[in-house]
């Protein structure tokens, strides 16, 4: 169990609000691992279609928790002893820790199409049903990857998976310089762009992916129905996706701004 967490909390100041920092916060006793005062931890039970199951996500909540001085991160910002704000080089700097999670996302959902189309394609080519031969008895039965109804649900879909990965292995190099010349600077002339870019493909990604690895179970017909097919792990897996960082009714929100 975690004795410790990062949590993101509003700052303020005498009154001042200085928007949201990161903080260390003790959340149990290292000694019998109980919850400290004030402090409320649990477990938020079973995931929806057993997504993450191995995995115990908790919540955590806080009650007038008085955070130390000391336990904010203050590489970019400041608070110095006599509560005196010193301002990050960049505005928006917060961004940076959002930017992370959704340049991983983007990845993670480009692989997990890349997987479900894998298993599709091979079985598709590996089922045989039914004979185009007119003769009956004439031979093997059609791989089911040459039904053009096969073809036309699977192939676009491994066109997009390509492209998809593409865009994540660029997102991630650019994110690289963005932390790289944060880590060296202070700043980086590559934060808003990053932002925009992650924003965006992690709301096109994860709608177009999730629903490709559904295309992908579907076009296995009975087998994709089955948990030994994977696909619905990976589906399951990837569902949350959608919504980490809000939904992509935030995104457009924000672009109409």
């Amino acid at each position: 169990m975690a004795t410790h967490a990062l949590v993101q909390a509003n700052l303020t100041i005498n009154s001042k609000p200085y928007g949201p920092h990161v903080f260390i916060v003790p959340v149990r006793s290292s000694t019998d691992l109980s919850p400290l005062p004030n402090i409320s931890i649990g477990d938020i039970g079973s995931k929806s279609f057993g997504g993450f199951a191995s995995i115990d996500n908790g919540f955590v909540r806080f009650n007038q928790v008085r955070i130390p001085r000391k336990n904010m991160l203050q590489r970019h910002s400041q608070v110095e002893k006599g509560g005196n704000y010193v301002h990050a080089q960049q505005e928006r700097m917060s961004y940076g820790s959002m930017i992370t999670l959704r340049v991983a996302v983007v990845n993670a959902e480009s692989y997990n199409l890349t997987r479900a189309l894998t298993i599709a394609i091979r079985y598709t080519t590996i089922r045989r049903q039914f004979s185009s031969s007119s003769k009956e008895g004439a031979g093997k039965e059609d791989q089911v990857i040459t039904y053009s109804s096969v073809k036309f649900r699977l192939f676009p879909l491994l066109g997009m998976a390509f492209a998809y990965l593409f865009a994540s292995k660029e997102l991630k190099s650019l994110y690289v310089t963005m932390m790289a010349q944060l880590k060296i600077r202070g700043k980086s002339t590559k934060l808003a762009e990053v932002h925009a870019l992650s924003s965006g493909l992690k709301a096109c990604s994860t709608w177009d992916c999730l629903a490709g690895i559904e295309e992908c179970r579907k076009a296995c017909g009975g087998h994709g129905y089955s948990a030994y097919s994977g696909i619905g792990h990976i589906w399951a897996n990837g569902a949350p996706s959608q919504t980490y960082e809000g939904t992509i009714l935030r995104l457009v929100a924000e672009l109409r701004r």
